[in-house]
């Protein structure tokens, strides 16, 4: 997965800090999230619904507003 290569290239570069959770909707495509774990060696943590977790930060971040 040419994704999963560019997001390793990415975190190469800056790093990373345990424990990682990926959110969106490309979490959802085991594919890439297998070969993220394989590529970085280390365990990814996936929300049960990642293609909402934006909504609901941006939700939570609003309410706070009014």
């Amino acid at each position: 997965y040419s994704i999963a290569d560019r997001i390793t290239s990415m975190v190469e570069r800056v790093g990373l800090d345990e424990p990682v959770c990926m959110t969106g909707g490309v979490a959802k495509n085991l594919g890439v999230v297998k070969a993220l774990e394989e590529n970085l060696e280390i365990k990814i943590n996936i929300p049960d619904e990642p293609q909402i977790t934006g909504a609901l930060g941006a939700a939570y971040l609003a309410q706070n507003l009014h």
